[in-house]
Order: structure tokens, then sequence, then C-alpha cells
């Protein structure tokens, strides 16, 4: 997705493009997650844009995907979200502020923190963690990352990295943090302990915070790309692999 408000989704294995979503309405799409809906967990995904708005989707029996549901859910852009398997719940991060929602079976959204933090940074990414018990926030110009309690909700540590971040993802074994470093690339740390163990560098003609995704369980980083397309790493060998493109010089902001 990008700052065209066109949402494109592809098959990671062969390049090829699945279904196109355009919401002009709601401005530029800055984040997406994968989600699951109902009691048969199909399958879904939840987008936020500049308005404050998030998106849901569904798939049903066929292969393409139907809207469900449009809230509010900040007063700012949406910065990132994130999807928790577990407690079937969606955490969103805008305006410095994260927030987590409850996610029916029909895909309505409902708050439950009642006065989320706010902060004078740039929070650029939200991620669950330990287990779904937690979110991990991260902030742009402060290079610090938080680890939130959700209930009750309190800060339960933070540490900074020498870089920006971006945006940052935690691998699907929860092993690992990817982040986009807004210097030269990617930067893949453990976690918790946050030791940089790969970088994957490329060259950035406009350096903007762009979004990061893991896919094939972890095996391949997906980055967002300053020239309408996405970039796609092999994270075993470094290699990079056929890029995914989205339209002639766009910013490509959300994976």
């Amino acid at each position: 997705a990008g700052d065209d408000a066109t949402l494109i989704l592809w098959n990671v294995q062969t390049g090829e493009e699945l279904q196109n979503i355009s919401r002009p309405f709601s401005g530029p799409i800055g984040a997406i997650c994968w989600i699951t809906l109902g009691l048969d967990n199909d399958p879904g995904f939840a987008y936020g844009c500049a308005d404050g708005s998030v998106h849901i989707y569904r798939r049903k029996e066929d292969s393409a995907f139907h809207f469900c549901s449009m809230t509010m859910a900040h007063n700012g852009s949406i910065e990132g979200l994130t999807f928790d398997p577990i407690h079937r719940r969606v955490a969103s991060i805008g305006s410095g502020s994260p927030q987590v929602w409850t996610l029916s079976v029909v895909g309505n959204l409902t708050s439950i923190v009642p006065s989320p933090p706010t902060s004078t940074f740039i929070a650029r990414s939200i991620n669950f963690c330990d287990n779904g018990s937690s979110v991990l926030v991260g902030y742009l110009e402060s290079h610090e990352l938080v680890c939130y309690n959700i209930d009750p909700w309190g800060i339960k540590w933070a540490k900074t990295i020498p870089t920006r971040i971006g945006h940052a993802t935690l691998s699907c074994d929860g092993l690992n943090l990817v982040v986009s470093n807004l210097s030269n690339g990617i930067d893949v740390y453990a976690f918790p302990s946050m030791d940089r163990e790969r970088s994957f560098c490329y060259p950035i003609t406009r350096n903007f915070p762009l979004q990061v995704a893991t896919a094939l369980q972890g095996t391949i980083i997906v980055s967002g790309g300053d020239d309408g397309a996405c970039l796609v790493f092999d994270r075993c060998s470094g290699v990079t692999l056929s890029p995914l493109s989205h339209g002639k010089g766009e910013l490509f902001h959300g994976l």
C-alpha cells in the first residue's frame, strides 16, 4: 500500500497480483496487518489510513477480501498495526499513542486501554509480544523501544538501539526484531536482548519511514520502497529477490 491510497495483495512466492483495493477517501495507507476472524478463522487484514481510520477486510468462500468495518482509531495518521491471534486483539499506533482493540467475530473493534500514553516522539511501530500479553512500541527519533503490559496497562521495560526506528516488526517466532533504520537499510536484532545480528543494506534515494514485514515463517524479509516497489530479501542468504511493483515512483508504505 502507498501514497495513492491503493492496497495490492500479492502471492510473494510467484509475484502474482491477487487483488487491488482503492479507498482514496481515507487518505494514504500507512499500516497493514493480517488477521483472522470468526469461529472458522477466516483470513483477513486490517489497514490504517492518514485520517486515523482502521479498516477491516475478510475473505469467506471466494478468493476475494470483502469490507467488514471502519473504526476511527486515532486523531492522526495510523503508523502501525499488529494482530494477536491468541486473544483476538489488534494494536494500533497513531499520534504518538498506542491502543489495543478487541476484534469481534464480525470484524468490529472495541478499545481496551482507557487512557493510552502519549509521546512527543513519533511512534512508528507496534508489535505484540510475550504471547500477546504485552505490546512493543518503537519511537522514531529517540531510538527507543518501550514494552507495555496490556492488563493491567504499564511499562515493563525500555531500551534504545543505535539507529532511528523507521519501522520494526517481530519475527513470527518472536526471537528477532527487524528494524528499518532510516540510514542504510534493515537491521535484524535478537529479541529481547537487542543485540544486532545482521544488516540488509540497499540504496536509499528518498529517506522516508517505510514498513518492514516477514513472510514464509520468517525466511523472507520485505521492506517498503521509495521507487514504487517493495524490496524482498532472503533472510538466510541475504540475497535480494525480485521486487514487487506497486506503482511508478510511489512511496510504498504498508506491507
